[in-house]
């Protein structure tokens, strides 16, 4: 009964799958193609928009530093909202399907229900991450053959961990809240993420710039990941690693008591 379940979630959220990744794959690809065109612009760029830049890194030197300006910059706005919305409408749009309280009144075990719906999350989350990485890097390494592939790879990785983190707790709203809510709801807090990294990045003042470390971005961070080749943030990574692993066992136990619509 489990595969079927699979079955169902995967033909459920395959469409949107397509059509989310493929934007976000042609759009990487795209950014990346046009870098010459950008480098003539970097070299008269006004001071203001070089004091703008040097918060995201400065002027980039080779592609790789580019993309962590340009690309990454869309990756983040784009790639939080689509997991959030992954994790809240694998709970809502199933509820509001008239098929849900036919399956919830059957003798399948609600845990059933779960462990398809968590192995959907992991896989799509994982999928998407996967195909925008192979499309960046195969783009950079037609422009330079001398990219370097580790870096990129620890990116992508981080920023796969940080759309988990914000699935699982966009998983966890959705159980919270009434069944059947509005799948706009899931935009709410990636959005307030991405404001808050953002704005971390344009301030120099002190207070502003530490509240990036209460999102689960902070650790994925392309212009200190890519750019500036600093540490990560493996304290605000272990906080939100064990953050949903904590709501991965809650949600476990709420669905079980997940009332049937």
């Amino acid at each position: 009964m489990l595969n079927t379940l699979l079955k169902m979630e995967f033909k459920r959220s395959y469409k949107s799958f397509l059509i989310w990744t493929s934007i976000m794959v042609a759009s990487l690809i795209i950014f990346t193609l046009i870098y010459p065109l950008y480098k003539d612009i970097f070299d008269n760029f006004p001071p203001e928009m070089m004091a703008i830049l040097e918060g995201f890194g400065g002027i980039p030197e080779n592609i790789l530093e580019y993309f962590a300006i340009e690309s990454a910059s869309m990756y983040l706005f784009i790639g939080p909202i689509y997991a959030s919305m992954i994790g809240f409408n694998l709970v809502s749009v199933f509820e509001r399907e008239k098929s849900a309280e036919i399956l919830y009144t059957t003798n399948v075990p609600k845990k059933h229900f779960y462990i398809s719906k968590v192995i959907v999350l992991f896989v799509l989350i994982t999928a998407f991450s996967l195909l925008n990485y192979l499309g960046s890097l195969i783009t950079m390494i037609i422009y330079d053959p001398n990219v370097d592939i580790g870096i990129l790879s620890l990116y992508f990785l981080m920023m796969n961990i940080s759309f988990l983190v914000i699935s699982i707790i966009s998983f966890t709203t959705a159980l919270l809240l009434k069944p059947g809510s509005n799948p706009l709801i899931s935009m709410t807090l990636p959005i307030i993420f991405i404001l808050i990294q953002f704005i971390s990045k344009l301030t120099n003042n002190d207070f502003l710039t530490n509240l990036q470390y209460l999102t689960p971005l902070a650790f994925s961070d392309a212009t200190a990941i890519i750019q500036t080749r600093a540490d990560i943030q493996w304290l605000n990574l272990g906080i939100y690693g064990v953050l949903a692993l904590v709501l991965l066992c809650y949600n476990y136990f709420k669905y079980q008591k997940r009332v049937s619509i």
